[in-house]
């Protein structure tokens, strides 16, 4: 069966936005070649193989910040309002001289390289999901109407909308916990009925208005279900006639009366309009009275996950107000039955959320998490897998042949932190949708119909690994409040400023010409592209240029004597010249794999990962001199217009929709489909200085070429006046010599 493609919506008003976006799922996993537990050692040097380090440059392209972790004294306190040492940038005990820890680095690049070596989808949330659509306009909202309150009943559905509200199977009663097993006690049936409806207006007299979700005493003349008309005809266009079948009492007393029974009245507050400002149909005006509970009646037993998915469910904050009362013991609740009469789920008010049927790690598909398969990124970094319970397995564990230093600050200039009113910054809230947002989440293949976490593996599956846009020259008072807030919303955080720049290196062992050649793709990107690390991505924190020199050892060579003939220490260095060969090699032939791996190209095709499809849209996310406008990778708001946004589920496009929406400044920029494409420039003319990044590129006769910084240019520089001592990834200033867009030429400027 062929996978899902997302489509990207035609119409504005269905098109959303936001501060990230996805590298597709790829087809299939792309196994390590020749990886097994006899080829891969650790006891010994492999002479065949790659042994040796890279030098990393790690400068700041916006303020950064990782979280320091305090020294064992402080650690107790998690709150950085009380515990001064969390606020601080990690350090090795001199909270003066920043250090960005060796894990972030290595989280970072292991990602990359599993993203461009077709790496199996592991870490995916299996965490179960709710949900809550009364009002929700798309087909999760028919789900869930059609559970609560069941189809629609009108012979004339084009018309009318008919519905029992709710459904009898969802039924009131009470929480009794006995040690640690819960409970539900049953209401007492009633005229059919387990509770029934009040208007607030009938009620107000008696519990006046004392606040959102309360539980009050009173009584109710017991009521029998007719049907509502709810008058909605001819208010706003197309709009369909309602008719509610509930039982609806008029009759509250808050003393006992002849006939009135005692009752638990579950307010559950007040609701404005709905979705599109439509009149009446979303607004809440009533309020549910529960019964007693009915002595005779069989308790029901609460699954132990059941009751764990509930509280779960409650610590997650959400961007409008929900119903949050948690339950105890003998608190009134709704509860719904399945048509065997099995308990489905339960909740504090009538409409209450209920689980999907399915959670994100259901929507990877098998082929991409098969434990027995071992993509680069495991070979590389290695893994822990899960125990094999029916085989007796020894390749469980994966013993990793990289290391990652810190990169510590290498001390240019007096301060490297944010400066202002305090080097102790608010970062702004990041109030993101969550993964029940499936209309970002999941690939919609369907214009006219989305998918959702109850829409099945098969109709859909997760967009695939999610990264952040690069936003460049953020100002400070776009990231950070402007004062230190002490609520419990804010963190404080003491942020490094651009251009700050950290100095690291990472050692590597028995690396076989593709694993080192994946490692350096995924450090070594194109000029006009950047790595994120670090707090507060949304926002355009963390994007960080890495610069790397490549060095590899002669084992034999290291090991044949201690002191080199000048008396230093002998590390059995091999020699620039075939350092860059064997590089040049390394990252051609991972190249080769990966697009044997994946036939898909791009017309253009430069023969780099760059021209297939699925990398071109990474690329899209690292552009740091291409990436789109702020204004169409931002955060949606929560204000009225934010909230209608989110409720009309307007759909997230792909990478290269998101670029090419923001017009054709921004569309015709040189992309990762081809990352060494020109563009027009505004001053392609002879004579002109312009600052260039050297790149290893070289060309037929060994010549050096350049590209602009802002990756706009690019050409061979001619030899003369050629400075001594300049290697790939150097800025320079040069000339425009030649100015033919097919053979643009530069020079070194004249002494």
């Amino acid at each position: 069966m062929s996978r899902p493609e997302h489509v990207n919506p035609g119409s504005k008003d269905r098109r959303s936005k936001a501060p990230y976006n996805f590298v597709p799922l790829p087809e299939a996993v792309l196994c390590s070649p020749d990886w097994s537990p006899d080829v891969v050692r650790h006891d010994r040097y492999i002479l065949e193989r790659n042994t040796g380090w890279i030098d990393i440059a790690l400068t700041a392209e916006t303020p950064l910040f990782v979280r320091c972790a305090p020294d064992v004294a402080y650690a107790g306190d998690p709150d950085e309002k009380t515990n001064i040492h969390r606020r601080h940038f990690f350090h090795h005990g001199n909270e003066s001289r920043p250090v960005i820890p060796g894990s972030s680095i290595r989280g970072m690049t292991r990602s990359l390289v599993e993203i461009m070596a077709y790496g199996k989808m592991q870490w995916v949330s299996n965490k179960d999901l709710m949900y809550r659509a009364v009002a929700d306009q798309t087909n999760l909202g028919d789900v869930y109407r059609d559970t609560m309150l069941g189809p629609n009943l009108s012979e004339q559905s084009d018309q009318e909308m008919k519905f029992e509200y709710p459904i009898p199977r969802l039924k009131g009663g009470y929480l009794k916990r006995k040690a640690s097993q819960c409970f539900i006690h049953s209401a007492k049936v009633v005229k059919g009925e387990t509770f029934v409806h009040i208007e607030y207006k009938d009620v107000e007299p008696i519990i006046g208005d004392r606040g959102r979700q309360c539980v009050h005493d009173i009584y109710v003349l017991p009521a029998t279900r007719q049907w509502v008309d709810k008058g909605l005809r001819g208010k706003v266009k197309n709009q369909r006639r309602l008719l509610l079948n509930l039982a609806v009492t008029r009759s509250v007393s808050q003393n006992e009366k002849d006939g009135y029974l005692h009752a638990k009245l579950v307010e559950s507050g007040h609701m404005g309009k709905g979705i599109g400002e439509t009149p009446d149909l979303h607004q809440k005006h009533m309020h549910c009275a529960i019964y007693d509970p009915d002595p005779d009646a069989e308790p029901i037993r609460i699954p132990f996950d059941m009751w764990v998915r509930y509280q779960d469910d409650l610590s997650i904050s959400r961007g409008e107000k929900t119903d949050t009362r948690r339950l105890s013991d003998g608190d009134p609740l709704f509860y719904l039955l399945d048509n065997d009469g099995k308990l489905v789920f339960f909740g504090p008010t009538m409409l209450f959320r209920l689980p999907y049927a399915y959670n994100a790690a259901s929507y990877v598909p098998d082929c991409l998490k098969r434990t027995e398969d071992v993509d680069l990124a495991e070979a590389i970094f290695g893994t822990v897998k899960e125990k094999d319970t029916a085989r007796d397995d020894e390749t469980l564990t994966i013993k990793g042949r990289v290391f990652f230093e810190d990169a510590v600050w290498d001390g240019q200039g007096n301060n490297p932190f944010l400066t202002g009113n305090n080097e102790f910054k608010s970062p702004k809230i990041l109030s993101s949708p969550k993964p029940t947002a499936f209309q970002h989440y999941l690939v919609q293949p369907d214009k006219s119909k989305l998918r959702h976490y109850d829409s099945g593996p098969e109709a859909t599956e997760i967009r695939g690994h999610k990264l952040y846009w690069h936003k460049k020259d953020v100002p400070e008072a776009d990231m950070f409040e402007p004062n230190i807030m002490m609520d419990k919303q804010h963190t404080i955080v003491r942020p490094v400023r651009s251009g700050t720049c950290f100095k690291t290196r990472i050692r590597f062992e028995n690396l076989n010409d593709i694993e080192l050649g994946a490692l350096l793709s995924a450090l070594n990107l194109c000029p006009s592209m950047r790595h994120k690390i670090g707090m507060s991505k949304p926002y355009g924190m963390g994007s960080v240029k890495i610069e790397t020199t490549l060095r590899l050892t002669d084992p034999k060579s290291r090991y044949k004597r201690v002191c080199t003939d000048d008396g230093g220490l002998e590390f059995g260095l091999k020699s620039d010249p075939e350092i860059v060969r064997i590089k040049e090699a390394c990252v051609k032939e991972f190249n080769e794999l990966v697009r044997a791996h994946d036939k898909k190209r791009l017309s253009g095709d430069d023969g780099t990962i760059w021209s297939i499809p699925r990398i071109a849209r990474l690329g899209r996310m690292l552009e740091w001199n291409g990436a789109p406008p702020r204004i169409e990778t931002d955060y949606v708001g929560l204000d009225k217009d934010g909230a209608k946004w989110w409720r009309q589920r307007r759909v997230l496009l792909t990478p290269e929709g998101v670029v090419n929406a923001s017009g054709p400044s921004v569309a015709n920029r040189p992309g990762p489909s081809a990352p060494h494409a020109t563009m027009p420039h505004p001053a392609i003319k002879s004579g002109t200085r312009v600052h260039c990044l050297l790149l290893e590129e070289k060309t037929k006769k060994g010549g050096w070429k350049a590209q602009t910084i802002e990756g706009s240019l690019k050409g061979h520089i001619l030899p003369d006046n050629e400075p001594l001592g300049i290697k790939p990834g150097d800025r320079v200033e040069l000339v425009i010599h030649g100015t033919d867009p097919k053979n643009l030429s530069f020079r070194w400027p004249r002494q």
